[in-house]
């Protein structure tokens, strides 16, 4: 039996925006932390200077899923936006001097956006536990310091929700061992963590599965120049898990968490 200790920690924030990559006027979002979104947060935990994980955390050297902990909603608000292009103090304050000299207001841009909130109360926090491990020496080490930082609950830079202003915490951590299993493309199984919609042959949508899921296309893998790499369809659960059975062949990877037995896909 093939076996792989992972690591977990949970994430905490009061609101999430994880951009869509196709958005344009609007600025929707996942409900979920993309894989590249996940790869900046273990990033900025131990100190990685930006754009420099791409290839060191593909996900031939780093496994990582995630799994939504708390009841969720969208919601849509419109935000206005400063123009930022020059930095002088007057401009970061909206304002500006025409040719006599006077200070002047600029037009706001109101852009529509969406943002992850918890679905019982927005006083309560969202809630986001991600797994990982390591699958190769290059990562090894980074792990290791990930469980040192978290330990001590901090983290190099701060971390966020997607945008800056979305802050968000450490909670809880902790590491399990997972039992790696291969799909023989018959049983059905079920899953906590979003699943590659090329992993699932049949959806379990018998009268007694109640579970509810969100079909999206995110990006998977990320090169220099922030470049999308590759990108992928997931089936997202919320609340109960996906009951599914999987393609032939596809990894899976099932732990004992809380007094349940769980599995989860590698994002």
């Amino acid at each position: 039996m093939k076996e792989l200790e992972l690591t977990w920690f949970d994430v905490k924030g009061y609101m999430a925006h994880f951009r869509k990559f196709f958005s344009t006027t609007t600025s929707l979002s996942y409900i979920f932390p993309p894989r590249t979104t996940l790869m900046g947060l273990v990033a900025a935990i131990i100190g990685m200077d930006r754009d420099s994980y791409y290839e060191l955390f593909s996900p031939r050297n780093l496994f990582i899923s995630v799994r939504i902990l708390s009841p969720i909603r969208v919601v849509l608000q419109a935000i206005n936006h400063l123009k930022v292009k020059e930095q002088p103090e007057h401009n970061i304050r909206g304002l500006y001097r025409d040719k006599t000299g006077r200070l002047r207001t600029y037009e706001r841009i109101q852009v529509t956006t969406e943002y992850v909130i918890n679905g019982w109360s927005s006083e309560d926090s969202l809630t986001y536990r991600v797994y990982l491990a390591s699958l190769s020496r290059d990562t090894s080490d980074y792990v290791e310091t990930l469980k040192n930082y978290l330990s001590r609950r901090i983290s190099m830079y701060p971390i966020s929700l997607g945008p800056a202003y979305a802050l968000a915490w450490i909670d809880k951590y902790g590491t399990l061992t997972a039992e790696v299993k291969t799909s023989t493309g018959v049983n059905h199984i079920d899953l906590v963590s979003p699943v590659p919609l090329d992993y699932v042959q049949e959806i379990d949508t018998g009268y007694d599965n109640k579970s509810i899921y969100y079909e999206e296309k995110v990006p998977r893998d990320m090169m220099s120049g922030r470049i999308i790499r590759s990108t992928a369809d997931y089936l997202v659960p919320v609340g109960k898990p996906l009951k599914v059975r999987l393609t032939e062949g596809v990894k899976y990877y099932t732990f004992l968490e809380d007094g349940y037995i769980l599995s989860v896909t590698a994002l």
